[in-house]
């Protein structure tokens, strides 16, 4: 039952994004990042209608700095109704384009069990690749997490970091 509900509320997402009056497929990089920084604003002050006119098109468009940050808003419940599912598919989106927020956390919701299994390995490997990137964060998530690993989880976790780099995130 849980499946035609996504389904239909993805389908709503995408009218919605589509009848906004914020489409970023013909905007600049610098155009975009301008939008999201009047969506990053509009969330930190409460303005949640704003943040999410702003973040759906470029989402949707494929913009990983705004993934992250809608990802966030699903996953916390905050000017939407709270959606892990959502969260995490908004993150996975953005981890493949290597925004190593979304990496930190899709590694987070996996050591937490949050819409997925905990899976230490998995979130190792989340935060190793952020961390890759230069992500202070997931260095320090990594270091955390593996204190709650044996040496042979944390190998399979570099194994698998490893492996999604070299597939260019496909299946991660």
């Amino acid at each position: 039952m849980a499946l035609p509900m996504t389904r239909l509320l993805i389908a709503v997402f995408v009218l919605v994004s589509m009848s906004s009056p914020v489409f970023s497929a013909h905007l600049e990089p610098w155009e975009m990042y301008e939008r999201l920084e009047i969506a990053s604003k509009a969330n930190d002050a409460g303005d949640f209608s704003t943040a999410l006119q702003e973040l759906r098109p470029l989402s949707e468009d494929g913009f990983a700095p705004a993934q992250y940050l809608l990802g966030g808003m699903y996953r916390n419940g905050t000017g939407v109704l709270q959606d892990y599912e959502a969260a995490l598919q908004l993150f996975r989106l953005g981890s493949a384009q290597e925004d190593a927020l979304a990496q930190v956390s899709l590694g987070s919701m996996y050591k937490e069990g949050i819409g997925v299994t905990q899976d230490y390995v998995l979130a190792h490997m989340w935060y190793n690749i952020a961390s890759s990137l230069g992500e202070e964060r997931g260095k320090y998530a990594r270091e955390a997490v593996a204190k709650m690993m044996s040496h042979s989880d944390i190998s399979a976790a570099q194994r698998l970091a490893r492996k999604c780099l070299e597939k260019s995130y496909k299946g991660c």
